[in-house]
């Protein structure tokens, strides 16, 4: 089972805010995703965001070079609550009956006014 990723990010509410990621195991070669269903999930006080690749959610155009893409609408950004603390996150792959963490962290949520 491979160490799962840890990476912290920045998210502005009320912004589009694609996240272009490429995975890679610990040898630093992509991780195959071919098959996987990718699953993020972002966290305050509970479950409050999932978007999973079973639902179109994602985009996987390159998984053998373990490239994946999701984009959290202003809509999803907006209930993000920078005085919420702590906004974590989690990626996992699910395949052949199998889940597996890839990559988790905190979610640093900016701004609060963009309410358009």
């Amino acid at each position: 089972m491979p160490t799962p990723a840890k990476y912290n990010w920045k998210i502005w509410v009320g912004n589009t805010t694609p996240l272009d990621l490429r995975f890679l195991d610990a040898n630093r070669e992509p991780f195959d995703l071919t098959g996987s269903d990718m699953i993020l999930t972002i966290f305050q006080d509970g479950e409050l965001i999932r978007k999973s690749s079973a639902d179109g959610h994602w985009t996987i155009d390159d998984p053998a070079n373990g490239r994946a893409r999701v984009v959290l609408n202003p809509e999803e950004t907006r209930k993000l609550l920078s005085e919420v603390s702590p906004t974590t996150y989690e990626i996992e792959r699910h395949i052949a009956g199998e889940q597996t963490t890839l990559m988790h962290g905190r979610i640093c949520v900016k701004g609060g006014q963009n309410h358009d």
